[in-house]
């Protein structure tokens, strides 16, 4: 079988951290701001820094399914059915998880790190100007992100924004160069680049446009039920009345969950609105 779909490279999960939970359906991390340390006077007593923000983050399971069918007679016919029908549940999953990962809403199904970091305003970084993107826009985003992450941080965008930050070659001279023989720049002020084209791509200068995210991907959480992905063969797929319709099947199940537990890693880039 030739795949004819655009595909996905399930980039996020990639570059998240990802977990495994055994029990129940909700996974609970814990959070801390930490504790701060004083320069007292000699011979005076020490104070008290317990830290007494803990927070506990939790990310929801939610269930994911595919499920194909075919005719007995292919099953007797076409060598190694079976084994198609696994290489296109697999492709089926990476395209759900890379749409997911990117834009998910959260509700019935994982929330995707720019939905995550989209509801809360202390993450995003406006553009300077409306359709366009900027070295200052760029820096601003890096510089946004605490040095705790900025060091392990990675940029995450759609190819549409690779190609124009590729065109400010000219512009920026030697703060950064490139021609149009190459390949997207694989970092970026230092840090590693990755494109996908689940990540949102649409300007509209009516709203503020989700553009790119620059963070820490080990604040991004991806859980995963082990063995959850199962795929199951149907020897016999029953019509409505009951009879047999000479088809069998296979339906493939997984649960996993996805969400940012640690906004403060990371900052969206959103494009200026011009009405």
């Amino acid at each position: 079988v030739i795949l004819t779909n655009d595909g996905s490279s399930n980039m996020v999960r990639q570059i998240a951290n990802v977990k495994s939970h055994t029990i129940g359906d909700t996974w609970v991390g814990v959070t801390s701001a930490g504790v701060t340390a004083s320069n007292d006077p000699r011979q005076t007593e020490v104070s008290d820094d317990t830290p007494g923000d803990f927070a506990a983050p939790s990310i929801s399971l939610h269930t994911a399914q595919v499920y194909a069918e075919a005719e007995r007679e292919a099953m007797a016919d076409q060598a190694g059915l079976a084994n198609e029908i696994l290489m296109m549940f697999a492709d089926a999953r990476d395209r759900l998880e890379g749409a997911n990962h990117m834009t998910g809403t959260g509700s019935g199904q994982p929330f995707g790190i720019f939905t995550a970091l989209d509801a809360n305003a202390g993450s995003e970084i406006t553009s300077a100007t409306a359709a366009a993107i900027s070295l200052a826009d760029l820096q601003g985003v890096k510089r946004a992100v605490g040095q705790r992450w900025r060091g392990r941080s990675s940029w995450l965008m759609n190819p549409t924004w690779g190609d124009a930050i590729k065109v400010l070659g000219t512009a920026l001279s030697a703060s950064y160069s490139t021609d149009i023989t190459q390949n997207n720049t694989p970092t970026l002020l230092g840090r590693p680049v990755y494109e996908s084209d689940d990540a949102p791509e649409v300007t509209t200068t009516t709203v503020r446009d989700n553009r790119i995210v620059f963070g820490d991907f080990s604040n991004y959480v991806i859980i995963d039920k082990p063995g959850s992905f199962e795929v199951s063969f149907i020897p016999q797929i029953f019509g409505a009345n009951q009879r047999p319709t000479g088809k069998v099947g296979w339906v493939g199940y997984w649960r996993s969950g996805a969400d940012s537990v640690n906004d403060a890693a990371f900052r969206l880039l959103q494009d200026k609105t011009s009405a």
